[in-house]
């Protein structure tokens, strides 16, 4: 384990979604369990989309919107912390991420 934290920062992420992607569905869905106010929250928006699929942002416009805000603290180390105070290319990712497990 040691060996693989000395791994640059890109390839430990490429391990993370391999391994993510190595598992089935079943295995997924334990993974991660859900509470039950997440889940409520997650069928209220799956149904906002279904009864208005229009509605939805693409996306392309998402990342447009990430980007034009700037760096984010959420993302990032705090401000003064030594450290960006984002970083907009890790929501990419992620979003990029979300929308093939969503396809």
């Amino acid at each position: 384990m040691s060996d693989l934290l000395q791994l640059p920062p890109s390839e430990r992420l490429a391990l993370a979604i391999a391994r993510w992607d190595s598992l089935d569905d079943e295995a997924r869905v334990g993974a991660l369990p859900l509470d039950s106010a997440l889940c409520a929250e997650l069928d209220r928006r799956w149904a906002t989309h279904l009864n208005n699929p229009g509605g939805a942002v693409a996306c392309d416009e998402v990342r447009s919107q990430l980007d034009a805000r700037g760096p984010s603290p959420r993302f990032g180390p705090a401000a003064g912390a030594g450290g960006s105070t984002g970083n907009p290319a890790l929501v990419r990712q992620a979003l990029a991420g979300v929308g093939s497990w969503l396809r």
